[in-house]
């Protein structure tokens, strides 16, 4: 998800009336003699491979190559410093801990001097320097709570309160979140900020790569130019796999000729049915058309979508 548009302007926006002044060449700068401070925290999104992990990828480094421009002194803090995802271990989760969020993170931060501290998910650090922008994506585990992690739960429970309090604005991804976050925990409505995210730029894909979708197609049992619609996603309950394959099934009587494809894995600490189950369940003939590929690649989940009739 990359910065685009009305959400760039909104963010930039934001960011200026938390802490300095917006010029009329739409620089911003902290009062006239320095740029303004800006501390990417992007610690308990960035571990994520997709979703919020994308979207705090293309924020920090669309911020860092452009600071300048914008007048901006960026900084970024967590897994998301780096514009492409790469294999998260202990040290990277560890990251996500409250320890470091609470601890160690506004510790790291107080060299840095921000004026501005941009959580890229819904929890930020509790107390440190500068004032706090956050961003919340939903509060699905508000809604569903048995679907999570018990642990987790209570941590994200017993401090999300606090964080959202102590933040000069918060960001929502749309009006149902917004319209959550009133209705769960109450923060006042002048805080509040719909911004959508940007739409991701397709990836460069070299020419011995263009042409690989029939291979990976045959791979999964299907012809070259089998026509197949995609479902893209962990395998988590809110995802609603249940309800994409009955709907499958109720297409491919006016379609019978088309398969559908389900890229993504199960996600840590949060609960979800595994598709080879659902899919068993199913009779013989449809389960042929079904095809379940796993974590798929930035380039060749593009190739499959770019090849998607639906």
């Amino acid at each position: 998800m990359a910065i685009a548009s009305p959400g760039n302007r909104s963010r930039h926006e934001l960011m200026s009336s938390a802490e300095g002044h917006g010029s009329t060449d739409g620089s911003v700068t902290y009062g006239q003699h320095r740029p303004l401070r800006v501390a990417l925290d992007t610690t308990y999104a960035g571990v994520n491979r997709t979703g919020v992990g994308i979207y705090s990828r293309r924020l920090a480094a669309r911020l860092l190559s452009e600071g300048n421009a914008l007048r901006l002194d960026v900084r970024c803090y967590g897994p998301a410093c780096v514009e492409e995802a790469t294999p998260i271990g202990i040290r990277g989760n560890a990251q996500e801990w409250s320890i470091n969020t609470h601890g160690l993170l506004p510790l790291r931060m107080a060299a840095f001097r921000p004026d501005v501290v941009h959580a890229t998910s819904h929890i930020g650090p509790l107390w440190g320097p500068g004032r706090l922008v956050i961003t919340v994506h939903d509060l699905i585990f508000m809604h569903h709570p048995a679907d999570y992690n018990p642990l987790w739960l209570a941590i994200t429970r017993a401090t999300l309160p606090g964080v959202l309090a102590r933040a000069r604005a918060v960001i929502a991804d749309s009006y149902t979140t917004r319209k959550d976050i009133r209705r769960f925990l109450k923060i006042p409505q002048r805080k509040l900020h719909v911004v959508y995210p940007g739409i991701d730029h397709p990836p460069a894909i070299a020419d011995a790569e263009a042409g690989k979708t029939p291979d990976m197609l045959r791979n999964l049992g299907m012809s070259a130019n089998a026509r197949y619609i995609i479902c893209v996603g962990p395998w988590v309950r809110r995802k609603n796999l249940p309800v994409v394959l009955e709907a499958f099934q109720i297409i491919s009587r006016e379609e019978p000729d088309l398969h559908l494809v389900i890229t993504g894995t199960g996600a840590a600490g949060m609960k979800g049915p595994a598709p080879e189950q659902l899919i068993s369940r199913m009779s013989r003939p449809m389960q042929e058309k079904v095809h379940c590929m796993g974590f798929v690649e930035r380039q060749r989940l593009y190739l499959l979508l770019s090849g998607a009739a639906l």
